[in-house]
């Protein structure tokens, strides 16, 4: 069937960004999901230089044992969504999921644990990042593969619907862009994220994690370091590694107090999904930046 020149322009647009296309016949909605995923999978790994430490620090050892452990999740996830059922619970599905991701890294994390005694001394790149014995594969690692595989299935789901595709695809999207789903998405945590809420407006957000996280987590990694500056109590630092851990390095805990607090006091407009908030908060950082 010839397309016309606006499906033409939306098949294109998918192809030359997600290597997916969905004009007849040419992809079945599992070669998707798993473009999809891997394309998530790369904007995951792609903070903290997770692949580029593996090839400097370890050759291809760890970088296959890596690529294991992905393949592995990467069914899992594949599996999870094409079975995602929207009576379930969301958050419960969402919990499961990212401990499952954990856990197909499990193996390799603790490789990396055990090699990294004979880097450190002579490497200070893989000292500094490997600090506190804390893993290359992170939780949130796993939450921005698992948040992002998500959007980028809404996101595909939506140009679907807006251009009245008829694909198998779309019986799977049509769950998380449905009513009662996609107001309990997760938004994607990133750098670019976190500079979005890092202001005055959200201050409170940041002293109530400051506060609870002198109780729940470790003095040697906290999720927020430092909101003020020394010499002035009243003013914000500006946004960096300095004042929040890297995502890449969250643990299950820090995402959970982030999630906690940023639900507490980011109210999302009643007319928005949280990722039609996030896709706005994003851009405008990512514009900014051009500047």
């Amino acid at each position: 069937m010839k397309m016309d020149k606006y499906m033409s322009c939306v098949d294109f647009l998918l192809y030359s960004t997600f290597r997916i296309s969905i004009r007849e016949g040419a992809m079945s909605e599992d070669e998707i999901i798993d473009k999809l995923i891997e394309s998530a999978y790369q904007d995951a790994t792609r903070q903290g230089a997770f692949y580029a430490l593996i090839k400097k620090e370890y050759g291809n050892n760890l970088k296959e044992k890596a690529n294991e452990a992905k393949d592995k999740a990467k069914k899992e996830l594949e599996n999870k969504i094409s079975k995602f059922n929207t009576c379930d619970e969301f958050n419960n599905w969402y919990n499961d999921l990212c401990e499952e991701i954990m856990g197909k890294f499990k193996k390799f994390n603790e490789e990396f644990r055990d090699s990294k005694k004979k880097f450190e001394e002579c490497n200070k790149e893989f000292k500094e990042i490997s600090e506190n014995n804390e893993p290359l594969f992170s939780y949130g690692n796993a939450q921005k593969w698992v948040n992002m595989t998500i959007k980028n299935i809404y996101v595909v789901g939506a140009l679907c619907e807006i251009m009245n595709i008829q694909h198998r695809f779309c019986e799977i999207s049509k769950k998380f862009i449905s009513k009662d789903i996609e107001k309990q998405l997760h938004i994607p945590i990133d750098n670019y994220i976190l500079e979005s809420i890092w202001n005055e407006e959200n201050k409170k957000m940041w002293e109530e994690i400051e506060e609870e996280q002198k109780e729940t987590q470790s003095d040697k990694s906290p999720l927020l370091k430092e909101i003020h500056y020394k010499n002035n109590k009243n003013k914000m630092k500006k946004y960096g590694t300095d004042v929040v851990k890297p995502w890449s390095k969250w643990t299950k805990e820090d995402y959970t107090l982030f999630k906690k607090k940023f639900d507490e006091n980011i109210k999302i407009p009643e007319n928005q999904s949280p990722l039609e908030w996030e896709n706005e908060h994003w851009i405008n950082i990512a514009l900014q930046k051009r500047k």
